[in-house]
């Protein structure tokens, strides 16, 4: 499995870079931007997920910014391990949604796998209070009675889920 990990650094106030460390490069590739246009993007970005938009199209727009004209993620695409730091904000984006004409995540057998890393300093990490999206894909084997209900099972979770508005629950059904 191969390793990517991005760390923010600002060498000045109006400087921020993204360092991209790869394990098949001791020297890391960087991206040059303003902290604003960093702010910019993780709040667009964020605010994306909040107000419930299309995922997919989330996880196109995470990808192509990340991915960039450097083509940063050339290679990196499937069977890597993507280290991202959670002391700084970018690590709280929903890097689970990856898309570039499929979701990076979704493949069992290649996997992309976004993995935050938690400061090591005293102070613990402050947990966020966002809604938490499942998805629930139901299929039932051939051959095989009883049959799954697949109506019955829905309404026993979104049952469940009512009383809290925390949680957005998405069915698909084979």
């Amino acid at each position: 499995m191969k390793t990517l990990r991005i760390e923010v650094f600002n060498p000045s106030p109006s400087l921020a870079q993204l360092r991209f460390f790869a394990d098949t490069n001791p020297l890391p590739r960087t991206r040059d931007l303003s902290p604003a246009v960093l702010t910019d993007f993780i709040q667009r970005s964020q605010q994306h997920y909040q107000e419930g938009l299309s995922l997919q199209v989330l996880g196109k727009e995470l990808f192509d910014w990340l991915h960039g004209v450097e083509g940063y993620l050339d290679g990196y695409s499937e069977d890597t391990l993507l280290y991202i730091h959670n002391s700084h904000a970018l690590g709280e984006l929903a890097w689970e949604l990856l898309h570039n004409g499929h979701y990076l995540c979704a493949n069992q057998h290649r996997p992309f796998t976004p993995l935050r890393r938690v400061s090591t300093s005293q102070s613990p990490a402050q947990a966020k209070n966002r809604p938490l999206r499942l998805l629930f894909m139901a299929s039932s084997p051939e051959n095989v009675k009883p049959l799954l209900q697949f109506e019955h099972e829905e309404a026993l979770i979104l049952t469940a889920t009512r009383a809290s508005n925390k949680v957005k629950v998405l069915f698909i059904t084979k």
